[in-house]
């Protein structure tokens, strides 16, 4: 009978170390409608460079062979929806190209950037302007699973914000909880009706000169 009981202890830790690491997860829909702003340049040859955005699906919405300025307007539905990324290749027979660029928005400013020399490729990060007038979850936070329970959830970054607002839902109860902080960040383990293994919207809306901005996701 002790080996029995061992072995169910035994199992009955395995459980809930392997329910540890489960943890919970957060689903921020972020669809990134906007207009983005392109601007490429290049200080030697472009004939052989490409120049691409990528949707969350990695499909391409957005490709130029040629420098100058662009603009790019998402509706946030799909396939014009993000994250986004940008790739960019100056691969060629002589690979003598060059290309630099930035992404940008009004409300987020400048989005990604990059520079490369011939015969390269370069994929940006997963980049999500917020709507004018409302501040989101970061783009690498979106629709992902919390590694641990003190991790941080990140606002965009709002130039004049006086206060971040957190809406979280827990989509499986509809419980909806808010709270306010002078940063950006939220930690999850600050709520109190907090429960492993669910998932929950955060949405975030930011205070500028006392007033109060839409909710963005």
């Amino acid at each position: 009978m002790k080996k029995n009981t061992l072995s169910q202890n035994l199992n009955l830790f395995k459980v809930l170390l392997f329910s540890l690491f489960m943890l919970f997860s957060v689903k921020t829909v972020a669809q990134c409608a906007g207009t983005y702003d392109i601007n490429i340049t290049s200080n030697c040859n472009f004939d052989e460079t490409t120049f691409r955005i990528r949707n969350a699906a990695n499909q391409v919405v957005f490709t130029t062979n040629n420098t100058g300025t662009f603009t790019y307007v998402a509706s946030g539905s799909a396939p014009n929806n993000g994250p986004f990324t940008v790739f960019v290749e100056t691969i060629g027979s002589a690979n003598d190209n060059c290309a630099s660029w930035t992404v940008s928005s009004i409300s987020s400013g400048v989005l990604t950037s990059g520079s490369i020399a011939g015969g390269q490729t370069s994929i940006s990060s997963p980049f999500c302007s917020a709507p004018e007038g409302e501040t989101n979850v970061i783009a690498s936070q979106c629709g992902f699973t919390m590694p641990s329970y003190n991790t941080v959830v990140y606002a965009n970054s709002v130039s004049g914000a006086e206060r971040y607002k957190f809406r979280v839902t827990n989509l499986a109860t509809n419980e909806v909880v808010e709270k306010v902080y002078a940063l950006r960040n939220l930690y999850m383990s600050s709520l109190s009706s907090f429960v492993y293994s669910q998932t929950y919207s955060v949405e975030v809306a930011v205070r500028k000169a006392g007033v109060w901005e839409p909710y963005g996701a």
